[in-house]
């Protein structure tokens, strides 16, 4: 009798990295709404990196178009370290890849002081939801945000 071969830990490093995106989206919004700040996650998918960071400027007015030096690192809640995964370094999650990430006119996720999801460059609300691709070993997963509620979900599960 023959088996199909199923390599669960596969399966399970992919199924890791969406909720670790996941739940890195839901900081930076909470961080957002509680703080009364603009927070923004930076996906780079030829890189398959993402990076969190807020906006310390005093003005909130003056965060939008997204300029470096008003946007410092996020941190890590558990880790103290700037909040982020380099797919291509962490051992957890190599060879996943970011195939696309689509946020109004960018791949830059931004929050506003109410933790509603804005377009980067003009800090309007966003008009179509978000989307990042991820895919591993020939699997993609979509994790979406929508456009006026900010809901975070994984649109494919295994």
């Amino acid at each position: 009798m023959a088996f199909p071969r199923v390599d669960i830990f596969h399966i399970l490093k992919f199924q890791a990295a969406g909720k670790k995106i996941l739940s890195d989206i839901r900081y930076a919004q909470s961080a957002a709404d509680l703080n009364h700040l603009y927070t923004g996650i930076q996906f780079s998918p030829g890189s398959n990196v993402y990076w969190a960071y807020f906006c310390n400027s005093a003005d909130n007015n003056n965060c939008v178009p997204v300029a470096t030096p008003r946007w410092p690192p996020m941190r890590d809640p558990l880790s103290g370290a700037n909040m982020g995964v380099n797919y291509i370094n962490d051992s957890q999650y190599k060879g996943i890849a970011i195939v696309s990430a689509n946020f109004g006119s960018g791949n830059m996720l931004v929050f506003n002081t109410d933790g509603v999801p804005v377009d980067w460059s003009s800090g309007n609300a966003l008009t179509a939801n978000g989307t990042i691709v991820l895919r591993y070993s020939g699997e993609t997963i979509n994790v979406n945000v929508a456009a006026k509620s900010g809901k975070v979900y994984v649109s494919k599960s295994f």
